[in-house]
């Protein structure tokens, strides 16, 4: 069989039965986390233009806009609530892939399942599957397709969008090759617009575009069967001289990709956070505010190239600057959402600090590693390396650590007892009957 093909196989044959519990909890995780950061994403500037821009193109009310209360286009609904869910780069990742993989996925799954009043289970073995297929995609397009420029969540989002759009409409074997090309050939995203809306929107319009693709295949509109490993396809015209076509389907649910999801503790670029929890533990040994001379950060190549912004002017463009980020972890010892405002980015002594903050690649470091070293002006110098940061499948974040994120995220705009109801029922999703009654509560 092509690669197309098992994987078509897996997505169809993978059920709820075949997932073990360690999987089913860490996937209502990720459930409670995306809802989080989208409720929190809803009153971001650029969900407002995106809401204003859907409800002047009218359309049925299919499915709910997340926050909003109002009711479009299970495609619209999909476009909005998978930019809110990354519009302040909050949500998870899968750091083997640089992927937000929640964010275009589980608003198909919120619209489909809404519309089509699925259960718990069905949800569950749906998201699943998707970030398995994205992250094998992944994996098998190598490093080179991140280096190259491409945002991985754009482009492999849309294949996990419709993979969860065939495993909810229940699209047949040629279906699902058929969607899963059609998601591959509208792929793009690029780097160059990160701390930008743009960069949010790239979620947004892969979970889009991965239910049209889904329901286009749902009705027998045609692809070729090869779009992913053809001569002209998506692993040789994506991926580069490492791409290796036959790990997407290696290890399939062996384990589950799932497992190896990372939460994000802090409200920045993920890979600014081995650099900030150097910089708290620092700060945890040494109140040194006035005291600070200067600041070198050593991290790996991609965080210079995700988060390497030296002076940024908006909270946004702060979220990709390590520099501002080693400054605030510094100074407030807090990393959270509030401290990502365009007033806290010009604050006078955050921006004195920022600005003794210089930064350099170590080729030997991972993704994951940082060191930051602190020299103060009657020098005294302190250093604290990281390799796994919190959040990390090796340094995990509890449950009750995303709960509180949870609720910090969404106190702005409902109330504590809907806050805890929903918490509840996102937690024990696997007994929820009708994913309506999620969604009411979100509305």
């Amino acid at each position: 069989m092509t690669v197309t093909d098992e994987l078509a196989q897996f997505i169809r044959q993978t059920t709820y039965s075949d997932l073990p519990s360690d999987v089913i909890h860490q996937a209502k995780r990720c459930f409670l986390d995306w809802m989080g950061v989208t409720l929190g994403g809803c009153r971001s500037p650029l969900a407002s233009i995106l809401l204003e821009l859907v409800q002047c193109s009218g359309g049925n009310q299919q499915s709910t806009i997340i926050g909003a209360g109002c009711k479009t286009t299970s495609l619209q609904a999909c476009l909005v609530n998978g930019s809110a869910s990354h519009a302040l780069d909050y949500d998870d990742v899968h750091m083997g892939v640089l992927l937000h993989p929640s964010a275009p996925v589980i608003p198909v799954i919120m619209a489909l399942g809404e519309a089509g009043h699925r259960n718990g289970r069905d949800v569950i073995e749906a998201f699943v599957v998707a970030y398995e297929i994205e992250a094998k995609l992944g994996l098998a397009l190598g490093t080179k397709h991140y280096d190259r420029g491409w945002h991985a969540t754009a482009t492999l989002g849309r294949l996990g969008a419709a993979t969860a759009a065939a495993k909810l409409l229940g699209l047949d074997h040629q279906q699902i090759c058929y969607a899963l090309g059609l998601a591959a050939t509208q792929a793009s995203g690029l780097r160059q617009v990160f701390g930008s809306m743009a960069k949010p929107l790239h979620a947004g319009k892969a979970a889009e575009d991965g239910l049209f693709s889904a329901l286009l295949a749902q009705r027998n509109f045609t692809c070729s069967e090869d779009t992913l490993e053809g001569r002209f396809g998506f692993f040789h015209v994506l991926g580069q001289e490492d791409v290796r076509p036959e790990l997407a389907v290696e290890k399939l649910g062996k384990p589950f990709e799932v497992m190896s999801n990372t939460f994000k503790p802090h409200a920045s670029c993920t890979l600014t956070h081995p650099a900030i929890d150097s910089a708290l533990d620092i700060r945890r040994e040494s109140h040194l505010d006035e005291e600070i001379a200067s600041v070198l950060c050593r991290v790996p190549k991609y965080t210079l190239d995700a988060a390497g912004q030296v002076a940024p002017t908006t909270g946004l463009a702060a979220k990709f600057s390590v520099y501002y980020c080693v400054a605030l972890a510094l100074l407030e010892g807090r990393t959270g959402e509030d401290q990502f405002t365009d007033s806290q980015v010009r604050r006078p002594e955050l921006a004195r600090v920022r600005a003794l903050v210089t930064a350099e690649v170590v080729p030997s470091f991972s993704n994951t590693e940082a060191e930051v070293v602190v020299r103060t002006k009657d020098g005294r110098e302190f250093k604290a390396h990281t390799t796994k940061p919190k959040g990390d499948p090796s340094n995990p974040i509890s449950d009750e650590e995303l709960g509180a994120k949870f609720r910090s995220l969404t106190s702005f705009l409902l109330s504590w007892q809907k806050i805890e109801k929903l918490h509840a029922m996102l937690m024990s999703l696997e007994n929820v009957q009708d994913l309506a009654g999620v969604i009411e509560l979100a509305a």
